[in-house]
């Protein structure tokens, strides 16, 4: 019995060892995108109106050549890839990362710049598009767009998005009352995943 449980914590260790290793070999760069699947996250409305399979993405933002994740919770925050990785199901994540770098390089300080300006913002459970307040994705786009001036997909209109689900519409009416602002936007994790700029690289 000794001797199974001693092998079976080996491979334990091993197994952690290869993720580990596995998280070291990708050498992020600003602007790599990270695709995660929470369900305690505050995004559940927006995987609900965009039928995404992610409900979650954080930007890497390298400041002193360490990388960086910047995401939504209650607020905007920064936390180390791993401490990001392990906020996902099941440990399952992808990363995406701009096709041709070249269009990026030499903007590492835009990213730091333009993070760092909205971190500690509270998070938006209305879209609302207002830096005082911001959702996940919106953070990503914004940050990425002022850093490089890169639309990676199109902010859309709130009342352009075709919503038919009932249960959804309720849930929408209670988070963001009866009258939504002409002006309020979504982007969405499968649109930022599906960017024509963008290529899975994990």
């Amino acid at each position: 019995m000794k001797h199974k449980l001693k092998k079976l914590s080996w491979l334990l260790v091993l197994v952690m060892a290869c993720q580990f290793t596995f998280i070291k070999d990708i050498k992020y760069i600003s602007g790599d995108l990270i695709f995660i699947s929470n369900p305690n996250v505050p995004d559940k409305l927006m995987q609900a109106i965009t039928k995404t399979k992610f409900s979650h993405v954080g930007i890497v933002v390298k400041e002193k050549g360490r990388p960086m994740v910047y995401y939504t919770a209650n607020v905007v925050k920064k936390v180390t890839v791993p401490e990001f990785l392990a906020l996902s199901v099941n440990g399952k994540y992808e990363v995406m990362r701009i096709k041709d770098t070249i269009m990026i390089a030499g903007l590492n300080n835009f990213f730091v710049e333009e993070a760092k300006k909205l971190l500690g913002n509270a998070y938006d459970t209305k879209f609302s598009w207002l830096d005082k307040e911001m959702y996940n994705t919106e953070l990503v786009w914004k940050i990425y767009k002022r850093a490089t001036q890169i639309e990676l997909c199109e902010a859309k209109l709130f009342d352009k998005i075709e919503i038919n689900d009932t249960i959804v519409k309720r849930k929408i009416k209670l988070q963001m009352g009866d009258s939504i602002p002409a002006f309020t936007k979504l982007v969405s994790p499968n649109d930022l995943y599906n960017s024509t700029y963008l290529t899975k690289i994990k």
